[in-house]
């Protein structure tokens, strides 16, 4: 007697097989997309600060950034009670921290020369970004460590 097709045993091993196939470029995918979104959250950190920067060229008044860590946001504001823009935390795993000034030390003056330059750390994921701010116009440099 002859036997035509394949017994339930083979099929199985074969779609295991085709399944770990399948499975392993979505890992690769998925590990290559949060790393994009972090390089992109920390540059848009970046163009915020000059924002704020420009912002204050512009209107000719003193413009801080303001840090919520608990609340999950950042604003650029004129004062305590004048916001221009408020953006949430693309991510719940950010977090702003105080190197050389404080997180909330960000300010810039009319003439757009920060008010006070400093190093803050800023992690996004597990990774580490440092924004420097230094005296001069149009200078906010970040890293990461």
């Amino acid at each position: 007697m002859t036997q035509n097709g394949y017994s339930l045993i083979e099929l199985l091993i074969s779609l295991s097989i085709l399944s770990l196939l399948l499975i392993i470029p979505s890992v690769t995918l998925q590990s290559t997309f949060h790393s994009e979104q972090t390089e992109y959250i920390a540059y848009q950190i970046k163009e915020d600060l000059l924002l704020a920067q420009h912002i204050a060229i512009t209107n000719g008044r003193t413009t801080s950034v303001y840090v919520d860590n608990q609340q999950n946001y950042y604003t650029i504001r004129f004062s305590t009670t004048e916001e221009y823009m408020r953006r949430a935390f693309q991510h719940d795993k950010i977090m702003f921290s105080a190197v050389t000034m404080g997180i909330n030390d960000i300010s810039f003056l009319p003439n757009g020369n920060p008010r006070k330059s400093g190093t803050i750390k800023v992690m996004i994921h597990d990774r580490e970004f440092f924004y420097t701010i230094y005296l001069g116009k149009g200078r906010v440099y970040y890293r990461e460590l």
